[in-house]
């Protein structure tokens, strides 16, 4: 068997790179609320409330990273073991009306910290857009495009006199000096 026949041979048992990324986005946010889960049992057992809240980190964490289907799947689980280990009776899973809405309540937060991730990634992908753009300008327009002051600006504004006295915009050829006053001479 040759090189490439063992390399092709491997490539076709290596799962494709799509399947390997949603497995780790799922699992990320598995093991995101089997954390949120464990501190939350913990901190019961010292006395402290509020697991429903420390749930909501896994979900959130899980949405920020991995996306809706992972945000999704952490509610999920995040339902389910907040009826079995915090809801009484304890350690039993009973479906009612309070467990749809602790998961419609899981589920809605889990869709708006992953909208809360789309937005940032396409407003990043626009600033990424809009600094390729600069930088590609920057060899026509120069590294300042909007340079200050009248030092800076003067053949521009000697060629824009010019033409304003070509085109019969103005009376007379007028020196820089006379139509601005330059406050760094004062």
């Amino acid at each position: 068997m040759s090189i490439s026949t063992k390399k092709a041979a491997t490539e076709k048992a290596m799962p494709s790179s799509r399947i390997r990324g949603a497995a780790y986005r799922y699992g990320v946010a598995v093991v995101s609320f089997a954390c949120a889960l464990g501190v939350g049992l913990l901190a019961r057992r010292y006395g402290i409330g509020h697991q429903f809240a420390m749930l909501l980190f896994g979900i959130a964490f899980a949405g920020w990273n991995c996306g809706l289907g992972p945000a999704v799947v952490a509610a999920l689980l995040s339902s389910l073991a907040y009826d079995y280990f915090i809801t009484p009776p304890i350690y039993e899973i009973g479906f009612n009306r309070y467990d749809l809405i602790d998961f419609a309540l899981f589920s809605s937060f889990a869709f708006l910290i992953s909208r809360f991730r789309d937005v940032r990634w396409r407003t990043e992908a626009r600033l990424r857009a809009s600094e390729q753009k600069y930088r590609e300008l920057i060899p026509v327009i120069g590294a300042d495009p909007l340079p200050y002051g009248i030092k800076a600006n003067l053949p521009s504004i000697e060629a824009l006199i010019t033409y304003a006295v070509q085109q019969k915009l103005m009376p007379k050829q007028l020196s820089v000096e006379e139509l601005f006053v330059d406050p760094e001479a004062a």
